[in-house]
């Protein structure tokens, strides 16, 4: 599960930022982690970086330097390196060169999956922007300021030094973004954890501030309050297509599978729904409903008995109450008919719309009165293979010709 500490400025020498130091250690939940650090934006000059050094070994850490720059590396020494460490900490520089070094570098791809594996990545002022949408940087012609695109882990655009008169011309430019944008003052990190925000400071203090797009870019400080932000998981899902993950969603539900990605156009020309997602088993789930994913190789993958074939979409919302006493319930979507069969105290939900019924879920009836939505909610969640929010998949002639017609049944967890 991802945590990104993005640091608006603020000193080591003089002890100023060791409480942020800590945090960032601690984030790692190891005494002594081994903590890697990129001065790509400082060109791999690590002339002045030795207070940061001596802050995480005075924590206890470990510590290592990536000198990107050294053409002798190679893409599997890169990714090895930065996969092998608890913690990245990525110095301030120029952002356009971290970022054009680390994308030809394989960097950006092993950050990724670094962050997706739950290494902490955090960093100072082009080492903060860095993990966002985007960043602003007075790295142009003559040191002007430009926007930069950058890894995407979390939205908005990012703005360090907000302290600065000349960093604050950002909050007059970020609509030109077309994003919202985030402000951050030197001796204030911007925390994101578990799915959430928050903000820290060093032993000085500092403030960050929020540009919400949808509110006319007003400035709105978050310091105590930045869960204002939200908490959308932004790595890249393709690259999750055909691995066994654990996905953790934002209600606090978690399941492993074989997955597949869909990209944001077939959602959205399928499904109905302009945002991309991963599939386990015909379980969609979208990016907005996302926390973390986490590869897990081959274990915990659900198994089908039986050969996947089309599934009817149910909409919880369709459904009349039902009497889970007896024998038969009818449960009617809009589009299609479900019926739910009690046989003791085993309830069965099949397809009534197909020649052959097709068991989709069978789960331990404890209710004797209730909404189809809400016995779900309020069964066990290890008797349930699967919530019943199926969605729709429209195959091809052939392709239901190819699966066959063969009852399927949800592997019970």
């Amino acid at each position: 599960m991802g945590t990104i500490i993005a640091l608006g400025g603020g000193r080591f020498d003089n002890g100023e930022m060791l409480s942020v130091a800590q945090f960032i250690r601690d984030a790692s939940g190891k005494a002594h982690p081994h903590v890697l650090f990129l001065p790509t934006a400082g060109f791999d000059d690590m002339n002045g970086d030795e207070p940061i050094r001596e802050a995480f070994l005075s924590l206890g850490c470990t510590f290592e330097a990536l000198l990107l720059t050294d053409a002798a590396l190679t893409a599997e020494q890169v990714h090895e390196t930065i996969l092998g460490c608890d913690i990245v900490y990525a110095g301030g520089g120029n952002l356009q060169f971290l970022m054009d070094t680390w994308n030809r570098t394989g960097a950006s791809d092993a950050l990724r999956e670094a962050f997706d594996r739950g290494v902490v990545l955090s960093g100072l002022s082009s080492g903060a922007m860095c993990w966002f949408e985007g960043g602003y940087d007075d790295c142009g012609p003559d040191h002007a300021f430009v926007f930069i695109p950058c890894l995407g882990l979390l939205p908005h655009y990012y703005c360090p030094h907000f302290i600065s008169e000349s960093w604050q011309s950002f909050a007059m430019r970020v609509p030109e973004t077309g994003k919202s944008g985030i402000g951050v003052e030197d001796g204030a990190a911007l925390v994101y954890r578990d799915g959430q925000y928050s903000v820290i400071t060093g032993n000085e203090g500092g403030d960050a501030f929020f540009f919400d797009k949808t509110q006319g870019y007003q400035k709105i400080c978050i310091t105590d309050n930045a869960s204002l932000l939200g908490a959308e998981y932004r790595a890249d899902l393709s690259r999750f297509d055909g691995a066994c993950v654990r996905i953790t969603c934002t209600d606090g539900g978690v399941f492993e599978g074989m997955c597949l990605y869909n990209h944001a156009e077939y959602c959205a020309i399928e499904l109905g729904v302009h945002e991309d997602a991963l599939e386990i088993d015909g379980w969609v789930f979208y990016r907005s409903g996302i926390r973390a994913v986490e590869p897990i190789g081959e274990k915990g993958a659900l198994l089908w008995m039986g050969r996947p074939v089309r599934r009817i979409r149910l909409e919880p919302d369709a459904f009349r109450p039902v009497e889970l006493g007896q024998k038969t319930i009818e449960v009617r979507p809009a589009d299609e008919a479900c019926r739910a069969v009690q046989v003791g105290d085993v309830i069965r939900f099949e397809n009534t719309a197909d020649e052959t019924d097709v068991v989709y879920a069978e789960v331990q009836a404890k209710h004797t009165s209730s909404t189809f939505e809400q016995v779900f909610a309020a069964l066990p969640q290890d008797k349930i293979g699967r919530t019943i929010e199926e969605v729709h998949r429209k195959y091809t002639a052939q392709e239901e010709q190819d699966r066959g017609a063969a009852a399927i049944r949800f592997a019970l967890l």
